[in-house]
């Protein structure tokens, strides 16, 4: 009986023809070369002091450290070149635990002097360097360079240990 129903099931017709097996897709073609092609725009700069496109500071991320970061997945923030940093209840005092063992790539020992240095660079910016579009971070940060008016207060630093940073309050 079982023989008698296979049989008569092969012999139907729909009208359709044989089955066609299904289409298998092919795998992608793989490259055979160990190299990675990635597309960017062109870095305005590569001083992050006057960086205010992403490109700039993609690039002087990966290769300059800083204080603080941003830790990964979000906006707190976490120790950088500071192994520990915290903040007066007023938010103008900031003090900052410096790594220990670190220099720059000419041999400099990395120090609060080495902080206190930039921060004094940034605030004696001249001329263009004032202008808002090229060291707006400065500019909205720290109220100016020294001769933008009197809300331009450069931060006190002591480059003792523990690195310590008062902003000062600006002018109304």
């Amino acid at each position: 009986m079982a023989a008698i129903l296979l049989a008569t099931a092969a012999c139907t017709d729909d009208g359709a023809g044989p089955a066609q097996p299904s289409a298998v897709p092919s795998p992608p073609a793989v490259s055979t070369e160990d190299r990675l092609v990635f597309g960017m725009g062109e870095p305005r700069v590569l001083d992050p002091a006057l960086a205010a496109d992403a490109e700039s500071l993609r690039i002087t991320r990966q290769v300059l450290e800083t204080l603080v970061r941003a830790e990964p997945g979000g906006a707190r923030t976490g120790p950088g070149l500071a192994e520990e940093f915290r903040v007066d209840a007023t938010g103008t005092v900031w003090t900052f635990r410096l790594k220990q063992g670190v220099t720059f790539h000419d041999g400099t020992a990395f120090d609060a002097a080495a902080v206190c240095a930039n921060f004094g660079r940034w605030y004696r910016f001249d001329g263009a360097l004032q202008a808002g579009d090229l060291s707006a971070y400065w500019q909205t940060v720290f109220g100016g360079s020294r001769r933008t008016g009197p809300a331009a207060c450069p931060p006190a630093c002591s480059s003792r240990a523990p690195l310590v940073m008062r902003a000062r309050p600006r002018s109304r």
